[in-house]
């Protein structure tokens, strides 16, 4: 049974006031913020559903009718656990220099289909963060960690537009199947990294790091202030189209190696687009040297799950070697051959005449 409360979760005692703003199972520990219409998903709504100082341990999802814009007037805390999975269409927009979300030191927050709008910060923490199939559109950071501590999981999402960088973390990183579009300052700038099928493209800069950073998969392209600021642990299969990555593979000037230097990526010219999938992509060019080009491995490892950033599978049998990149490249299968004119003609004059002689073997039969 469901039923629609204020609603603080203290304890595993429910203590509820009736005003219909969230509803709730009445027995788990999670929230769904609206009650089916965009009027009903209210700042107040989303307040209620999100951990106060007391405990909550649960999940918090979004009944708006449809796509729904939060404008906050503040940053909201996550000081518990918790997951806020916004189905793909629900927006963040922070206002000001207020980040729209703060996890506190040891909490974690797992973020599932957000789209992070505004100027300031998407997402500060001083705890473990991880990101699925969400979008970081012009914030001045995407994800920022404001303590040694903060680390951050990204897998299948896009950071674009940052006016500084798009995750700036000295924790440990890892970011997988994800894209990183025209971000001022940078796309990552971290301490330590795992980087694994991801695409670099047109930021002030690729890559920035303080410690070790290991790089698979991966495309980086179009940075005005270079790809790398100092070379990185090349775990192969990369293309840069500099050389300041420090990746080597056969000569580093063709793609016959390991990895690809002074490379152009063979990127779509239309850039940043809806491709299929939760999140825009970067399509790659059926010429790119990407495709067909990256190692299975790391394609079918935990983080990139042998998916790429839009869902789409990567090693198959009828493509049996995965792409470099967030986006697996699908040759083009033509529309099913579509019957002439001459060929329906004549099949309608065949079957008029099997049916002309049935009913003249049915007449004469009767005669």
């Amino acid at each position: 049974m469901e039923v629609c409360v204020k609603v603080r979760y203290c304890g595993g005692i429910l203590l509820a006031a009736a005003v219909g703003l969230v509803s709730i199972p009445a027995i788990a520990p999670a929230c769904i913020v609206g009650l089916g219409t965009s009027s009903s998903c209210t700042e107040t709504a989303l307040d209620l559903c999100l951990p106060t100082a007391v405990h909550f341990d649960g999940t918090v999802t979004f009944s708006c009718g449809g796509a729904k814009t939060f404008v906050l007037s503040g940053s909201k805390t996550i000081s518990a656990n918790t997951t806020i999975d916004g189905g793909g269409i629900i927006t963040l927009q922070n206002t000001g220099s207020a980040p729209a979300l703060i996890v506190d030191v040891g909490e974690t927050l797992t973020a599932k289909g957000l789209i992070f709008t505004g100027s300031s910060d998407g997402i500060q923490t001083a705890g473990a963060v991880t990101v699925e199939n969400c979008t970081f559109d012009g914030n001045s950071e995407g994800i920022f960690c404001n303590s040694i501590v903060g680390s951050v999981i990204a897998t299948q999402s896009t950071f674009a537009n940052a006016s500084a960088i798009a995750v700036d973390c000295g924790g440990g990183v890892t970011v997988a199947d994800c894209t990183f579009f025209k971000n001022a300052i940078g796309g990552i700038d971290v301490e330590d990294a795992s980087v694994e099928n991801c695409t670099f493209a047109d930021n002030g800069q690729a890559i920035g790091h303080g410690g070790t950073v290991t790089v698979s998969n991966t495309i980086l392209t179009g940075s005005t202030s270079g790809n790398c600021d100092s070379p990185v642990t090349d775990g192969g299969h990369n293309i840069d189209s500099g050389s300041t990555c420090g990746f080597t593979g056969s000569g580093c000037s063709n793609t016959s190696g390991t990895s690809f230097c002074n490379t152009g990526a063979g990127l779509d010219p239309a850039g940043l687009k809806n491709n299929g999938g939760p999140t825009e992509t970067i399509a790659l060019l059926r010429s790119s040297p990407a495709v067909n080009a990256g190692f299975n491995a790391v394609c079918q490892s935990a983080a990139v799950d042998n998916v790429d950033q839009r869902g789409v599978q990567r090693v198959t049998p009828s493509d049996p070697i995965c792409d470099i990149g967030a986006f697996e490249f699908q040759p083009f299968v033509g529309p099913a051959p579509v019957a002439s004119p001459f060929g329906l003609l004549a099949l309608s004059l065949l079957l008029a005449a099997v049916a002309w002689r049935y009913l003249g073997a049915r007449q004469r039969g009767c005669d």
